[in-house]
């Protein structure tokens, strides 16, 4: 049973079991019709899950909860006030917040349509809905929503004429609508959409069919696959690939390049993996479930996630009756990343009764260690395999946006911190742990801290390069450490600047730092004519061994112009990575723009140059000596409201 059944029901190779790995299920109530529509983990035991049940020959809508990762408790969804009734079949979240979409069924006759959307800021326990938060869906549908962190998601939906898409940035307070994003066709749905950050995302879609409802036999097979991309957050989508063959409606990246996708026609479905953002798509194999003395071809594949580079999961299903939607489930396991697909028989063999047969909706796992999932029968199972990570690796999804510390606000609560793991495995020690735990994978993205330069107007053009910047540093000897300080530059890589900066040329921009044993700066110097004066500068620098972290406080230098003359002073507090081998294998990789660089900090406003600065030192500077000032500076313990993730523009790639 499709999703599209579950709407129009609202409407009228084997493998051993691996070591310490096990199925087991937590909650069933029979029924064809009684089903969990899909899964948010929040964490290892908090889930959420919207879905409806047969009362009395009508479908109600539901909305079931875990908070111990045993106990699944179910209750009533919130309901649309001016509504006769609101139906939620889609659920997305992370950290503490949790978001529904559905659709709500206006007073008046025939009673209008409107997407809905609730919020939770409790992991799931209970929602609320956003009254009004999307007046522009009047008449659309919703067909998925995604968040990919606790601030940032997707609404997707459509209607006759048009396709509709919603997007937040600020947890579901505010949402900016687009009808313009993707050109409409007939008979084509968008039926999912995925984004790895806030900027790089996919919609997957294509014509579904029409099936008769009296033989359950198609009389338009699904057809006309595609996938499209955004490099804008959502504003406009370009296809990137198609397959006339079928529909494709199942979606997960692991990051800017590997994926993986999902399709089906009128008789089987189909798995397939990419290298290459999703340009091109290359067969999983075929999808074979047991039943009885023999296998069947899936039918349709319901959800799929890539837990790592190698591993992952996706739920198929086979339909035994097309006309009562019976149907014989399977889950799949594939070791390397997609290419291939083995049947979990430990999944079947843990069910018992009528859950064996229950189709999958919904699948989502927290980490290796812990995964769900729900459907047909109200099924709720649950995955756990102690010998797995029990990192969470929300960042490698939403890739390299989210890699470093941050501050999430969830609203409700108090601001908290995420748990962060930098490449090495360490993890930054924090107060509270009730948000994701981020990992960076140390060979796909360089781990960043926020950082900028600042700076009032000033007689050097050449200030005026930097901008949004990055930074690392490298050791020297094992004893001493090199720092790069760097400007953006379109098209620059950070091997280039490296380059630049130690072959003192004036291409690129950056200022770097030579750090002494004693931890002291024993040169200073920059880009396109810039020097400095060595007379003040001195600086409070210390190396965090755990977390390979350089942290410069308090270092001072005067710049010093071609024409001999103070020009500036610069004030640098900052917090840059130190990089290991393997990172620095791909430096030359790595373009500027593509660093993770997320809360950057805004330059305060600008202030007239009286031609007298007092600078942090507290000295006073003769008239002659005008000049402005140029501040780098980190924050790690101020929320900023007006920060956003810059990310992986990965438009290399599209």
């Amino acid at each position: 049973m499709k999703k599209s059944t579950i709407i129009a029901l609202f409407g009228g190779i084997l493998i051993s079991s691996i070591c310490n790995a096990e199925w087991k299920q937590l909650f069933t109530q029979m029924g064809n019709k009684n089903v969990w529509a899909g899964v948010e983990v929040f964490d290892e035991n908090n889930i959420s899950m919207p879905g409806i049940m047969e009362s009395s020959g009508n479908s109600q809508p539901v909305l079931g909860y875990s908070s111990d990762g045993q106990n699944i408790i179910m209750g009533q969804p919130p309901t649309n006030t001016d509504a006769q009734m609101s139906i939620f079949l889609f659920v997305s979240g992370a950290g503490t917040n949790g978001f529904l979409a559905g659709i709500s069924l206006l007073k008046g006759f025939p009673p209008p349509v409107i997407i809905d959307v609730a919020k939770s800021n409790n992991k799931g326990k209970s929602y609320t809905i956003s009254k009004n938060a999307l007046p522009g869906s009047k008449n659309f549908s919703a067909s998925a929503i995604y968040f990919s962190d606790p601030l940032t998601g997707w609404i997707v939906g459509r209607s006759d004429k048009s396709y509709y898409l919603a997007y937040t940035k600020d947890g579901g307070t505010s949402w900016t609508e687009n009808t313009s994003f993707y050109t409409y066709k007939q008979d084509i749905s968008i039926n999912n959409i995925f984004f790895i950050n806030d900027r790089i995302g996919w919609i997957v879609g294509g014509d579904n069919g029409e099936i008769n409802e009296q033989t359950g036999e198609y009389t338009r097979n699904p057809s006309s696959g595609f996938v499209a991309v955004s490099t804008d957050g959502g504003k406009t989508f370009k296809n990137i690939y198609e397959n006339t063959n079928f529909t494709i409606n199942s979606i997960h990246f692991l990051d800017c390049q590997n994926g993986i996708i999902a399709g089906y026609d009128a008789t089987k479905a189909y798995v397939l993996y990419t290298r290459d953002g999703g340009k091109t798509f290359t067969s999983g194999g075929e999808l074979k479930i047991p039943f009885g003395n023999k296998t069947s071809d899936a039918t349709f594949v319901s959800t799929l996630q890539l837990l790592n580079t190698n591993e992952g999961f996706l739920a198929a299903n086979y339909l035994s009756d097309t006309k009562t939607d019976s149907c014989v489930p399977g889950v799949f396991k594939t070791l390397d990343g997609g290419k291939s697909w083995q049947i979990d028989d430990t999944y079947y063999s843990s069910l018992s009764g009528f859950a064996k047969y229950a189709c999958i909706h919904g699948m989502r796992f927290f980490s290796e260690r812990v995964g769900y999932v729900v459907g047909q029968h109200m099924l709720v199972a649950k995955y756990t395999n102690n010998s797995g990570s029990s990192d969470n690796n929300r960042c490698v999804e939403c890739m390299l946006g989210k890699c470093h510390k941050q501050e999430i606000l969830d609203a409700g609560f108090d601001t908290t911190l995420p748990d962060i793991s930098y490449p090495d495995g360490q993890t930054v020690d924090i107060t509270e742990d009730i948000g994701p735990i981020i990992t960076c994978p140390s060979d796909k993205v360089l781990p960043i801290t926020e950082s900028k330069i600042c700076f009032k107007d000033s007689t050097m053009s050449s200030l005026k390069s930097f901008k949004e910047n990055t930074g690392f540093a490298e050791i020297i000897n094992g004893t001493s450490f090199v720092a790069y300080v760097i400007g953006e530059k379109e098209g620059t890589t950070l091997g280039q600047a490296r380059d630049a900066a130690n072959n003192k040329t004036k291409e690129i921009d950056y200022i770097k730092l030579s750090i002494s044993p004693s931890m002291k700066v024993s040169e200073m110097y920059g880009y396109a004519g810039l020097s400095f004066t060595g007379s003040n500068i001195s600086a409070q620098i210390v190396y965090d061994d755990t977390n390979h972290i350089l942290m410069i406080k308090g270092l001072e230098g005067d710049i010093i112009g071609e024409d001999g003359q103070k020009k500036a002073v610069i004030t640098i507090d900052i917090e840059i990575p130190v990089l290991n081998a393997k990172q620095l294998s791909n430096v030359s990789k790595n373009q500027v723009n593509e660093i993770c660089n997320l809360n950057r900090l805004p330059c305060s406003p600008p202030t007239e140059d009286v031609g007298i600065v007092i600078v942090d030192d507290g000295k006073t500077p003769t008239p002659s000596d005008t000049y402005t000032t140029v501040d780098i500076a980190h924050s790690s313990d101020t929320l900023r409201d007006s920060a956003t993730s810059d990310g992986c523009s990965c438009t290399t790639l599209f």
